[in-house]
């Protein structure tokens, strides 16, 4: 049955129709009007009609990371991704989101509302014309009901398709524009976001480096030349209201919209990575030292001064002594810790994670009196009896970081921890961490002359490179002192790679630490947010000070972390030193006047 009119033929403005007739076909809407002519009319609704230009261009589409069943059944919802092709990719994903709901429709160029067949699954915007936005206003108003009304909503936020990025030096979205985000928060909606994987070829992007129309002009071409393509999707984690509803701006969660979006991009540069790892020789590491028999345990305890007893729990106790008083407790400790470490990533590689720091620094350790067993530990430096005894390299954090006195002293009087662990069988809860942490709460209690706790966190190697890259530069921005930060350098950088996909203004936006674990978790494959010891610094109002990769630590990148306990909220201080020791810190550390306001 022949069309009355095709919406692939240019309306005729001259006699002879030449110039239309030639246009149509350097354009390719000769070739598309061709392959239009051939389907059944008015057979086709408009999710068959999806399948058919799938079928027709022999374009197939595949879930190769996460699941169709992320994308919510029912409810309002909106789907955002990235716009890699400009086209195909609206036509497979929309017809892959119609498999798991029917109410989809999707908001693109009104060009394609041409298409009778589509009318009834897009809604149209003119993204071409410099004073559209009056136009268009009816056409969001139309896709913001319909989340309202509880259905699915489909968006491409860039509004173009993606090109090359000469600051990023790769092919990307341009600025996604707020009305995914708009339409998301006013309706209360949850948002999937997904990746599509690939691009379009060099000629596409050269011409769009010569004129952005001329990119455009090609549009067509680029879709003809995907046949027997097959698009791939990754799918990732929804993201309730509740997630990004503490953002306050459109442009907050747009930037957090395509944060999550674009870290799936992550995992195809990953096989890279791992394929390059593959060919690296393994390091040679020795077997783990023998376990020390209980019973020289139970009687090192035994032997321990009452004074080294700090608290005790049901069958927990925490005690803090020197090397001197742990003969067969520190190697033990020392065993443990290289067992843990390895088991995370890092280690030294060593039967035990012993060295000379061990012999001047205190060590604070968990004990299970039923069992007869090292829970856990940290290693606990006295920074000004230090300097007194041995000077700033008795310190082990200046191993790995370049400071000088000038900024210990402006920290104040502090504490270096480190080395700190759980045993892996107590990971499955915090209540071993907590009670570590009450007792480094009563040892400050005890010596409240320390009101400063410093370090270095290690984040393992079991991370990609891409997300220790994004943790460091989210936490240096959002989480640091200037004044300290510019007293400390890394003795070995964390070197910038391939894959970062976020700018420095999308990052402003990661204050909360809980958004930045969120989006870690997007870009790792076993769903792991950022390290849990590090997250709670954060909580406490830790600050990073620098960033440095530690080779002798199986390459763990390790962040020089700061905690000034007099900033700590008192609830939060009398939880850990119990409320006397609280009130004791704080009346040494605090003017009068400020304790008696607090």
């Amino acid at each position: 049955m022949p069309l009355k009119q095709s919406p692939f033929r240019l309306p005729r403005k001259t006699r002879s129709g030449i110039p239309e007739l030639a246009a149509e076909w350097l354009l390719g809407l000769k070739k598309l009007d061709v392959l239009y002519r051939t389907r059944c009319v008015n057979e086709y609704d408009g999710h068959s009609f999806l399948k058919w230009v799938l079928d027709i261009f022999q374009v197939r589409h595949q879930v190769i990371s996460g699941h169709l069943e992320e994308v919510p059944a029912e409810g309002p919802a909106v789907v955002v991704a990235n716009h890699p092709y400009g086209g195909i990719e609206g036509v497979a994903l929309a017809e892959l989101l119609l498999q798991r709901r029917k109410d989809v429709k999707l908001l693109t160029n009104e060009i394609l509302c041409q298409i009778p067949e589509l009318r009834e699954l897009f809604i149209g915007v003119d993204v071409l014309s410099k004073n559209a936005r009056q136009k268009n206003q009816a056409a969001i108003a139309e896709a913001q009901q319909w989340v309202l009304d509880g259905h699915l909503l489909l968006m491409f936020p860039s509004g173009e398709v993606s090109s090359f990025n000469k600051h990023l030096k790769q092919v990307t979205d341009p600025v996604w524009r707020s009305t995914a985000a708009k339409i998301a928060r006013k309706a209360r909606a949850s948002v999937t976001p997904v990746f599509v994987e690939g691009r379009n070829g060099w000629l596409f992007q050269a011409l769009g480096m010569i004129h952005a129309r001329l990119r455009t002009a090609s549009l067509i071409r680029e879709l003809i030349n995907k046949k027997g393509q097959i698009i791939g999707f990754r799918i990732g984690k929804t993201l309730e209201p509740a997630s990004y509803g503490s953002l306050d701006s459109d442009s907050a969660v747009t930037n957090y919209l395509r944060l999550h979006t674009y870290a799936m991009s992550t995992h195809s540069t990953d096989r890279f990575a791992l394929r390059k790892a593959e060919k690296k020789e393994e390091r040679q590491v020795e077997d783990i030292a023998s376990p020390v028999d209980k019973s020289l345990l139970q009687n090192n305890i035994e032997q321990l001064p009452q004074a080294c007893l700090l608290l005790e729990k049901n069958d927990m106790a925490v005690y803090c002594a020197a090397k001197s008083q742990l003969p067969d407790i520190l190697p033990e400790i020392g065993r443990l810790r290289e067992m843990t470490f390895r088991k995370a990533g890092e280690g030294t590689g060593f039967e035990a994670d012993i060295d000379h720091y061990d012999d001047h620094y205190l060590h604070l350790f968990l004990w299970n009196r039923k069992r007869q067993e090292v829970v856990g530990a940290y290693r606990i430096g006295q920074v000004d009896l230090i300097l007194r005894e041995q000077g700033l390299h008795g310190i082990y954090s200046r191993s790995l970081f370049r400071y000088h006195a000038d900024f210990l002293h402006k920290m104040g009087c502090s504490l270096e921890m480190g080395r700190s662990f759980v045993r892996p069988e107590y990971q499955k809860s915090l209540s071993a961490l907590m009670l570590l942490w009450k007792g480094i709460g009563a040892y400050v209690a005890a010596n409240p002359r320390y009101k400063v706790l410093f370090g270095p966190v290690s984040i393992s190697s079991h991370y990609s490179e891409v997300s220790r890259q994004l943790m460091a530069g989210c936490l240096s921005l959002n989480n640091s002192d200037e004044a300290l930060q510019s007293l400390v350098q890394p003795t070995t950088p964390l070197k910038s790679g391939k894959g970062q996909f976020w700018s420095v203004d999308q990052l402003q936006g990661l204050g909360d630490i809980e958004k930045l674990s969120t989006l870690v978790q997007q870009i790792e494959k076993d769903n792991k947010g950022i390290p849990v010891l590090l997250k709670q610094y954060l909580k406490l109002s830790g600050e990073l000070a620098a960033f440095n990769v530690d080779p002798d630590f199986n390459n763990a990148l390790d962040g020089l972390i700061i905690v000034d306990l007099t900033r700590v909220d008192d609830r939060t201080l009398s939880k850990y030193m119990g409320a006397a020791g609280a009130s004791s810190f704080l009346n040494f550390n605090r003017p009068a006047a400020q304790v008696l306001s607090a």
